[in-house]
C-alpha cells in the first residue's frame, strides 16, 4: 500500500493475469482478522483500491490479497493520524 506509513487511506495498486475474484484481508502482527473485503470479480490487467485504515491504531499490520491465483501479502504500518 502507499503511503508507507499509511495515515487514514492507501491506494493499493495490483496486476492481474486474468479477470477473478478478489478478496483482501488485513490482520494484526498477532494475525488476528481485523478487515476483510470481497472486491468479487476483478478485471484483467491493472486495478487498484483504497485501504482505509482510520480505524487501526499506530502499529504493524499485514495485508493478505487472495485469488484463484495465490496469495500475495504486504506487510505495511500505520502512522501517527
Amino acid at each position: 500500500p502507499m503511503p508507507n506509513p499509511v495515515l487514514r487511506t492507501a491506494l493499493v495498486n495490483f496486476e492481474l493475469p486474468a479477470a477473478t475474484n478478489v478478496t483482501v484481508r488485513v490482520f494484526d502482527m498477532s494475525g488476528k482478522l481485523l478487515q476483510s473485503m470481497n472486491m468479487g470479480k476483478v478485471a484483467q490487467g491493472q486495478n487498484q483500491f483504497m485501504l482505509n485504515t482510520e480505524q487501526f491504531q499506530t502499529g504493524l499490520y499485514i495485508m493478505a490479497m487472495t485469488t484463484e491465483f495465490g496469495t500475495v501479502t504486504r506487510k505495511f504500518a500505520v502512522g501517527n493520524k
